[in-house]
């Protein structure tokens, strides 16, 4: 009787023991994924503004009636600052 009442006890630490390690994996597994989610959000948005940035850019360094770039906006910023009149 003793003897089958260690084995039961053996038997039990052992799937305490698995299931601990699944847990633990399971846990490590969403953590990587929240980081991953995390890093693509933070590129998504960093994609979005380059992409503002360049319709911006776009936008102002469109020609005039006259044909000729715009010196307002952020070109015109550009062309004043570094204007050596």
């Amino acid at each position: 009787m003793n003897r089958l009442s260690s084995i039961f006890l053996i038997e039990i630490m052992i799937a305490i023991l698995l299931f601990s390690l699944t847990g633990a994996l399971c846990l490590r597994m969403f953590a990587k994924s929240r980081r991953l989610d995390d890093t693509a959000q933070a590129a998504a948005m960093a994609a979005r503004q380059a992409q503002n940035a360049m319709e911006l850019m776009r936008h102002s360094a469109s020609p005039d009636s006259n044909g000729q770039l715009s010196e307002t906006g952020f070109w015109g910023d550009c062309i004043h600052e570094f204007r050596c009149d």
